[in-house]
């Protein structure tokens, strides 16, 4: 007896041909999906628990580290006064090559003194932007990389200081410090 294939059961035919195997019939697609679902999970779920909140992200900077709290507002006796834009070179620091510094100053000073700096900063305003770049190109590359330029800022508060003749500047404030080598 011969078996005739009929609409509803095509496999009746004496030549069976393999089925083609559809998208989740496929055994390693079925594994990768599962992988790919897992790992975006695990993601989320880093990211909530791990991602800093909003008040550990106002306490650090940009590569990770901890910044300090600032020494002005309400409750200090702090101001800060902001001493002007530098751009500066050293050629010092990496023999061979010039390296232009570029960065901002602001200085704290107690709030009781603001008048008096304010006076001396416009009395001697040249000698004081002379002072400041005179540190940074003596500035060694060691002093340059530091991570907080302490160094640098110890050496321009004392600068500072010995301009005006009284030491006004409690602590020094660098920001858009930018180097580049030439």
């Amino acid at each position: 007896m011969s078996t005739v294939a009929n609409k509803d059961n095509p496999s009746a035919a004496g030549s069976a041909s393999p089925a083609k195997p559809g998208l989740l019939q496929n055994t390693k697609m079925l594994i990768a999906i599962a992988v790919g679902i897992l790992m975006a999970g695990e993601g989320a779920v880093l990211y909530v628990v791990l991602a800093p909140g909003a008040d550990a992200a106002k306490n650090t900077s940009q590569d990770g580290s901890a910044v300090p709290e600032p020494k002005t507002g309400p409750a200090s006796n702090q101001q800060e006064v902001e001493i002007g834009s530098f751009n500066c070179t050293n050629n010092l620091a990496a023999p061979g090559s010039i390296l232009h510094i570029n960065f901002r100053l602001a200085v704290t000073i107690p709030k009781s003194d603001f008048n008096a700096f304010k006076t001396a900063e416009e009395e001697h305003k040249h000698r004081l932007n002379e002072a400041v770049i005179v540190v940074l190109r003596r500035s060694t590359i060691e002093d340059l990389n530091e991570a907080d330029l302490q160094t640098i800022k110890r050496r321009i508060q004392e600068a500072v200081n010995k301009v005006v003749n009284k030491s006004y500047v409690k602590d020094v404030i660098m920001t858009d410090f930018r180097t580049l080598e030439q």
